[in-house]
């Protein structure tokens, strides 16, 4: 978001994930936008995981809202004291690569940080001879294949909707 960015090229860059959380609370930052930031690898800068940050984030929040006194633009004499706050994470294992690949899909629409077909192409790529790019230069007229051209493409299914016909017969739709 803008606000963040803004906070951003003000202050200097952010040093870790509390930095993060203490900075970006005073300007308006909800824990479900720093949890959607955890899943889709915003933070993987820093040295803790998305598990860990997904398990730690909501008492880190907090305790940085605890020590908020609720008297913004007002110094007191315990202000003037460096902050000596542990930062207290759950340390647990990272997510699984999936479940990384489903955040950033989910929240953003894309990808970020691999494909969930990377492992099948990886061990059939000699066997794959088409891909989407073959079939747009098809539609266009710029590519043509002989008569019983055997063909092999990897693909993913997002969606399987099942209808019952007017017979009683059921047809499906996979995209």
């Amino acid at each position: 978001s803008k606000i963040i960015i803004e906070e951003r090229k003000q202050n200097g860059n952010y040093l870790d994930f509390r930095d993060f959380v203490e900075r970006t609370n005073k300007i308006g930052v909800n824990k479900k936008a720093i949890e959607s930031l955890i899943k889709v690898g915003a933070f993987d800068c820093f040295k803790e995981n998305r598990g860990t940050l997904l398990k730690s984030y909501e008492d880190i929040i907090d305790s940085v809202n605890n020590t908020d006194n609720g008297f913004r633009g007002q110094t007191s004499m315990f202000d003037m004291i460096e902050d000596t706050t542990d930062v207290t994470y759950t340390i647990v294992e990272d997510i699984s690569n999936n479940e990384k690949l489903k955040y950033e899909k989910e929240l953003l629409g894309i990808y970020v940080s691999g494909h969930p077909l990377e492992k099948v192409y990886k061990y059939n790529k000699k066997k794959i001879n088409f891909n989407s790019d073959m079939l747009e230069k098809m539609k266009s007229g710029k590519l043509h294949l002989k008569n019983n051209t055997t063909m092999l493409t990897a693909g993913m299914i997002s969606n399987v909707t099942r209808k019952t016909t007017k017979k009683g017969n059921l047809m499906v739709f996979v995209i």
